[in-house]
């Protein structure tokens, strides 16, 4: 089985999307921590 460069390069930009994805995600996650800590400190 051999794949063809157009699959190889469609796979490669759906994994680019993912961890853009991930970490859009991670940050808001992170934000979203710090927030609820300064809510609790008021």
């Amino acid at each position: 089985m051999t794949e063809s460069p157009g699959q190889y390069n469609d796979q490669a930009s759906r994994l680019d999307r993912i961890e853009a994805i991930l970490a859009t995600v991670s940050t808001q996650k992170a934000a979203n921590t710090q927030a609820i800590a300064q809510w609790n400190q008021q």
